[in-house]
């Protein structure tokens, strides 16, 4: 009977010790889980750094919810303003609407631009005509509204004489005076069927078309500077590579159909 009895004692003990091995085995299941899930939400919070040679859904993984929040609204308000989704369906939906926005500046009202026009025929006049289209036909006036809603100064134009700094640039955006520079001596460069020209991705026949795309490149700083100053301030979803960052590489593709934002000559050098 006695050793009934401590059997029956050893068995508690035993059943004792099992249960607290489980109950403390429970409880580091549970502290590493949340450990876990901390980890994880850490991880969400984090967005991955920028690089030039992201891919668009690796870039747009950069942008922060909020930011991409605003810019997809603006696309969508775009789409609807200009009757076509930004972004296109189709490169050839894009080259159609570039070409209306050509043919438009070529009329007077335009800016009465030729194919091959003169760099002496760039003047603040014609280059406000001709962003005066881009925006309409592509931005949906959405450049034009955003300036007049927040009391700033409609996008201006400064045709250079001289460089400024190394020279090797071709026309940039100033935020002060919201106004866009082109230096005129890089306006003499031969782009024709035989001699075209690769801008912002786009193969241009003529210098007409080099300058069209030329500024739709840098209305796109305007409207984020426009719409956006905090974007435009600090965002680190724009400002690397020059404030050629995510949020500008999936503006100038969305609006524009650019998927690069450099030029070259097709057979090298001009």
């Amino acid at each position: 009977m006695r050793w009934l009895l401590a059997l029956a004692a050893c068995v508690v003990a035993c059943s004792a010790v099992v249960k607290v091995e489980l109950d403390l085995r429970a409880s580091q299941r549970r502290e590493h889980a949340k450990e876990g899930g901390k980890r994880k939400k850490r991880a969400r919070g984090t967005l991955p750094a920028y690089h030039k040679g992201m891919h668009e859904k690796e870039y747009l993984q950069c942008i922060p919810p909020d930011e991409l929040k605003l810019v997809r609204l603006l696309l969508r308000v775009v789409g609807q303003r200009r009757g076509i989704g930004a972004p296109f369906d189709t490169p050839a939906q894009s080259d159609v609407v570039w070409a209306r926005v050509i043919e438009a500046a070529r009329s007077p009202e335009g800016g009465g631009w030729t194919d091959a026009f003169a760099a002496a025929d760039l003047t603040e006049n014609r280059l406000r005509k001709l962003a005066a289209v881009v925006d309409g036909q592509l931005l949906g006036g959405q450049l034009s509204r955003g300036a007049l809603k927040r009391g700033l100064p409609q996008l201006g134009f400064s045709v250079d004489e001289e460089a400024e700094g190394s020279g090797d640039w071709i026309s940039y955006y100033d935020d002060g005076p919201n106004a866009i520079h082109l230096l005129r001596s890089k306006w003499s460069q031969d782009v024709s069927e035989s001699r075209p020209m690769v801008c912002e991705s786009v193969l241009c026949t003529s210098r007409l078309q080099v300058l069209a795309h030329t500024l739709a490149h840098e209305m796109v700083h305007a409207l984020v500077c426009v719409r956006w100053p905090g974007i435009d301030r600090s965002s680190s979803a724009y400002l690397p590579d020059d404030r050629h960052g995510p949020i500008f590489r999936l503006l100038n593709r969305a609006l524009f159909g650019h998927t690069c934002d450099s030029y070259r000559h097709v057979f090298g050098p001009a």
